[in-house]
């Protein structure tokens, strides 16, 4: 059943607020609204080598790609860096699912496209990813580990989600890395499990430097705009999409009324102090009148709106005419968005391998 309640955007927005206030503290939260019905259980984690900066900023380009999932009721989204799930039961302990867990393998790159490296890599790579299993297991469910010497060096993380037990966090890591292994000669992989990630490459690619300090007020800064602008994005868009809906009719109009007098960014949240970057906060606050007007056929479709948030070359259309029209009897399925991304399975996965191909 697809999720067309009218508490569907209430109780999921709920659960996306709290798992980004409990991320920022510590790194991962999860979290469940099932009263009211519909059911929505939350999680959300940040690999342990990221900083507190770059892991709010996973999070919030992970909230970013959440309406590419709609209308399905449950979908997952890995992203280096960070993992977040939605669904519309209480998954938190699981593990593995031979129906979604995959693993993404890149074609040999460089010296790896020697045939004469190929086993001498593909030892290389198992006793790698069985040291850094054993390692994961022994250090509460994360551990890196580098492979050097020889020809090709290779690096690799694992990391199980904070929800699953000892037990399944090594059933689920042990699965993945023997996956895993049969993307050699490859020289990137990843394996995307209900319960834990695993990734090796021949290019380091975790983190485990401190972050700089001067560049910490920037940071938030951006971190701010990003998550406060696209708030009001995204929740316009989910009220254009479930049904037009007006989340909050006062933003709508001061959103409005700023755009009109050309000054739109003075909605942003004036503690910033006019610090944050015009152009991207200008860029995501007119997405969200887009999603707002009072027309369904005026309105972007929700890959429009992801094409929107994540290309900076794409071309933004003004909003032709203020929304809230007669938004009073605007109720109902005729009233969604066009060219909805409907999906036929239960759940979506949205991951940052582009150029990789599933085995």
């Amino acid at each position: 059943m697809l999720p067309t309640d009218s508490y569907f955007i209430s109780n999921f927005v709920k659960v996306m607020e709290f798992l980004s206030g409990e991320v920022k503290k510590q790194g991962h939260a999860d979290f469940y609204i099932n009263n009211p019905p519909p059911n929505i259980y939350g999680l959300a984690q940040c690999h342990e080598d990221l900083s507190s900066t770059d892991c709010e900023l996973c999070f919030a380009a992970a909230r970013t790609k959440v309406p590419r999932c709609l209308p399905s009721e449950s979908a997952r989204i890995f992203l280096d860096g960070c993992f977040l799930r939605y669904d519309d039961y209480d998954f938190f302990k699981e593990t593995i699912d031979p129906v979604y867990d995959t693993v993404n393998c890149s074609s040999p790159t460089g010296l790896l496209a020697d045939d004469s490296l190929h086993k001498q890599f593909e030892a290389k790579l198992g006793e790698l990813i069985t040291n850094v299993t054993r390692q994961a297991k022994s250090n509460g469910g994360f551990a890196v580990a580098e492979g050097k010497g020889g020809v090709v060096s290779v690096y690799a993380l694992a990391q199980c989600w904070a929800t699953v037990s000892d037990e399944g966090c090594g059933q689920c890591l042990d699965k993945a890395g023997q996956e895993l292994r049969n993307c050699s000669p490859g020289s990137d992989g990843r394996a995307m499990y209900t319960g834990c990630y695993m990734r090796y490459s021949v290019e380091r690619f975790f983190n485990t430097e401190p972050e700089p300090e001067d560049s910490e007020e920037y940071s938030k800064m951006t971190i701010a705009i990003t998550i406060g602008a696209i708030s009001f994005a995204i929740l316009s868009c989910f009220g254009c999409f479930m049904g037009y809906k007006r989340l909050s009719r006062k933003r709508e109009d001061q959103v409005w009324r700023h755009y009109k007098e050309q000054k739109i960014t003075h909605s942003v949240d004036a503690g910033l102090a006019g610090r944050f970057p015009e152009k991207e906060a200008s860029n995501v606050l007119q997405i969200g009148l887009l999603c707002t007007q009072a027309s369904w056929a005026l309105r972007p479709s929700m890959s429009q709106v992801v094409e929107m948030l994540n290309n900076k070359d794409y071309e933004i259309p003004s909003p032709k005419q203020p929304p809230f029209l007669n938004a009073s009897v605007i109720t109902g399925d005729e009233y969604s968005c066009k060219d909805s991304i409907v999906s036929s399975q239960k759940s979506l996965f949205i991951t940052s391998l582009n150029e990789s191909s599933p085995r």
